[in-house]
This record gives C-alpha cells, structure tokens and sequence, in this order.
C-alpha cells in the first residue's frame, strides 16, 4: 500500500493526479490520506480517502507504507511522518511551488525525504539553496502534475472562449494577476506601481484581470 497525503489545494492539484496514475498505470494500491482543507476538496470529487489528526496515531493505526509521497502542505504534520518512516520505506515530497516549504516546514533535517519533485531548475536551485547537504541526484525535475492536463489544450480556442464569455476586445492585451497566499495587498500595490510608473504597453489600453489565491491569507 502507498500513502498519498494532502493538506492543502496546491497539494491536491499535484498528489490527486500522481495517485491516480500509480492506481491506472502500474496498479498500485494506493491511500489517500488527508487533513486540512484537503478533506472537503477529496470529499467534494468524490475521492475515497483517511483523514489524519496525528502521524503517530496513524502508524500505530495502520502499520507502514510501501511508500510515502506528499505534498508540501501547510504546518508540522506531513514533515512529522518521515522521522517516524525512516528505513521503513521510501519517502517522496511533491513540491507544487517554487520554494514552498523549504525554508520553513520541511527546514528541520530531521525531514528530509529521500527524493522531491519540482517543477523546473529555478525550483532545484531553490532547494540546493535551503538544503545545502542534500544530494542534487535526489531533486528530481518533473514538471508539476497538475498542469499535464492542459497539455493538449487548443491555446487559441480556449482564448477566444476567455474573451466572448468576459466581452474583451481581443485587440488589447491582458495582464493576469494570480495572487499569493500571502502579502497579497503587498504584491499586488508593486504590480499596479510598476505599471503605472513604467507604462509598460506604452500609453494603450489594456486588461488588468486580478485572481486571488484560493488560500489568501491577507
């Protein structure tokens, strides 16, 4: 059995896919485990799944896995696995954004898993940068999962289908902002500065489309 765990929505968008891959291709038995704000998204797609409350708990409760592969979540308890797994199986994190973690949950090296996963070299220079003594052989680029479904998207199609539904003049160029969890107010105050100080598409008219993070703190 190979336990899947999630907390949060960026760790939903990049473990549910991997899950079902391990399930379909190659007929793992997999776990979900879940806690936080990823119990209600699992339970909304209709995804079977184990709530967790403690890591303890669940070992004593369910023995040991055949593997580990998480997401980064939010908070002490996906790291507070992998001292309590350790020799017993392999144990993999899923980054979902550049850095997340690193330097902050996952900073402890009592939590060091045996591979991670990121997106691109910007994220593997991020985490030679908070994990020095970690073996690069073990930082794996895999892209993030959650964007192998727009893989085959018509980019063209789904643009003008963009544009129609919100009345856009497809003659005037869009900036899309997509939020963070954090400072947001922050962030999005340099942004607008920048593109006012800067004019950045010289005096023309343009589309400034904000979208915030779905666990916008402030």
């Amino acid at each position: 059995m190979i336990w899947t765990a999630c907390k949060v929505p960026g760790d939903v968008n990049n473990v549910l896919p991997v899950s079902q891959m391990i399930r379909n291709k190659y007929k793992k038995d997999v776990t979900l485990i879940a806690s936080g704000k990823a119990v209600d998204i699992l339970a909304n797609y209709g995804e079977r799944f184990l709530e967790v409350r403690s890591a303890e708990a669940f070992i004593d409760t369910h023995g040991y896995p055949e593997a580990f592969i998480t997401g980064m979540g939010a908070g002490a308890l996906w790291p507070s696995f992998v001292p309590l797994l350790s020799s017993k199986c392999p144990k993999i994190i899923l980054q979902d954004y550049w850095g997340n973690g690193i330097f902050t949950d996952w900073a402890d090296l009592l939590y060091r898993p045996d591979y991670i996963c990121v997106n691109d070299e910007i994220d593997l220079n991020w985490v030679l940068k908070a994990w020095p003594e970690f073996n690069p052989g073990r930082i794996v680029v895999t892209g993030y999962s959650h964007f192998d479904q727009y893989a085959h998207l018509d980019v063209r199609v789904i643009s003008e289908k963009v544009q129609d539904k919100l009345k856009l003049d497809s003659k005037k160029p869009i900036i899309l902002f997509l939020g963070e969890r954090e400072e947001t107010a922050h962030a999005l105050a340099e942004l607008v500065a920048v593109m006012n100080d800067f004019d950045v598409l010289d005096g023309s008219e343009y589309y400034f489309v904000p979208r915030f993070h779905p666990c916008m703190k402030d």
